[in-house]
């Protein structure tokens, strides 16, 4: 969240705050994330609480509206998606 992993410490991450995520085709490091502490976490739920009661109270009619126009996205720009996730 927020560019930090969330996830259980073990003794190396907790020393090194950071988590390496590696390419397992290659070995290759893809990104170091720093690791989120319990306040991190906690002002993450924080916003998912206050964005979904905002996303809430704009009524299912305009929620639908909004993911139309992210599924046209969407498909307009497939092969640039596709390359980006692989």
């Amino acid at each position: 969240m927020n560019g930090n992993l969330i996830q259980n410490y073990n003794k190396l991450n907790y020393m090194l705050n950071t988590f390496s995520s590696i390419n397992p085709s290659n070995g290759q490091l893809i990104k170091e994330f720093n690791i989120s502490t319990q306040k991190d976490v906690d002002t993450a739920i924080s916003n998912c609480k206050s964005s979904f009661k905002q996303w809430n109270e704009l009524g299912r009619v305009k929620r639908a509206e909004m993911f139309d126009v992210l599924c046209q996205l969407v498909k307009r720009d497939a092969d640039l998606l596709s390359h980006i996730i692989s």
